[in-house]
């Protein structure tokens, strides 16, 4: 089994996955893995019994609270919210120290000796990461099985959920790679991590309110119009995912124009990679307008969306998607229509993250080898 996923990834993406496999058989040989893997499940099934257990408890003795059909989406909601949580506190950490780590034991040399590309160290430990994040994921399905028994949960809810925390792991990983390529020692590696990822919920946080307290002082005392984003905020927002993936795109073009047999001078041609650039933009500004014109019209909390704990809410409660994307507070309701944009907020939402991780990738990858050369 091993030996085809091998060929697969090196016949389609020329991937060699040796490193990826030695990571792998590395850290699954050590003990604690196993008993991070107990505490793990043992956290997470005690995030969804105690306040499952206290609902039931509430409502027998006091006859309020959440009815009994909605215990499940009570236990889903606290199992997102644990599991998310268990992400930023493991996976910084783990992937932080891939590439410093070697680089701390002298050991990164042997790497660089090797015919392995930086592409291939690079995805290799991010792949390694990525499958550990997957096996946390896949630990808990057991207890998010139960939260779809006990009722009002679809299958559908849980699939999308479990993408989407997949996803903030990837973006979690790809930016610890980043951090530990540039860094020549872990510690520093894995404290620049947790800091950027602090630095960003604050961050983002203080100014998606700042924004909505600038477009709302003018509308005290004043008229009834709700403060929107706007299509020159909407726009700028959008086409910052859109500058990224267009840069994806043109990279992976000329890596696959640079293994024709006519395509090496084009691929090293500034002024195609250019013109390419300019028509990739074009392309896929033109098929993010809907998105514009959804986030112009919606609230500054819509920008909330970045925040993985808001987009697992958004992804599991159409009222938070529609809290969100419109204003809810008073004088204002949330319009009916925007509890329709929860699939919609999802795949974006989504989309932010893959391009975002990839961007983290491509960025780690060009690191390293600038630091391979120096």
């Amino acid at each position: 089994m091993s030996e085809t996923i091998e060929r697969l990834l090196y016949s389609i993406f020329r991937l060699n996955p040796a490193v990826a496999w030695h990571e792998l058989r590395l850290r699954m040989r050590v003990g604690r893995v196993f008993f991070a893997l107990l505490a793990y499940v043992l956290l997470t099934s005690l995030a969804v019994a105690l306040p499952v257990w206290f609902t039931v408890w509430q409502h027998s003795i006091y006859g309020h609270g959440d009815p009994p059909d909605a215990l499940g989406r009570t236990g889903l909601h606290w199992l997102v919210y644990t599991e998310i949580s268990l992400i930023f506190i493991a996976i910084p950490a783990y992937a932080a120290s891939s590439i410093a780590s070697e680089r701390e034991r002298q050991t990164l040399e042997m790497l660089r000796a090797t015919m392995l590309s930086p592409s291939d160290v690079v995805s290799g430990k991010l792949l390694s990461v990525l499958a550990m994040a997957a096996v946390l994921l896949g630990v808990t399905v057991p207890v998010a099985a139960w939260c779809l028994l006990l009722g009002g949960v679809s299958p559908g809810e849980l699939l999308r959920v479990y993408l989407l925390m997949f996803a903030t792991a990837a973006c979690v990983a790809c930016l610890g790679m980043v951090m530990s390529a540039h860094f020549t020692r872990a510690i520093g590696a894995v404290v620049a991590t947790y800091g950027a990822i602090v630095a960003g919920t604050v961050a983002t946080g203080i100014s998606t309110w700042l924004l909505f307290a600038l477009l709302v002082i003018p509308t005290v005392g004043g008229g009834s119009t709700p403060p929107v984003l706007g299509p020159a905020v909407s726009a700028v927002v959008v086409a910052l995912p859109v500058l990224v993936a267009t840069w994806l795109v043109v990279m992976l073009v000329r890596w696959l124009v640079a293994r024709t047999p006519i395509g090496g001078r084009f691929s090293r041609s500034r002024l195609a990679a250019g013109a390419l650039a300019l028509v990739v933009f074009i392309v896929l500004m033109t098929r993010a307008m809907p998105i514009v014109g959804h986030l112009a019209k919606s609230a500054p909390t819509a920008l909330m969306l970045v925040n993985p704990y808001a987009a697992a809410a958004a992804t599991l409660e159409e009222s938070v998607a529609g809290g969100l994307v419109s204003l809810s507070m008073a004088g204002y309701g949330t319009s009916a229509s925007t509890t329709t944009w929860q699939s919609s907020i999802w795949g974006a939402v989504m989309w932010l993250y893959v391009v975002t991780a990839a961007g983290l990738w491509a960025l780690a990858t060009w690191l390293y080898a600038r630091r391979s050369r120096t």
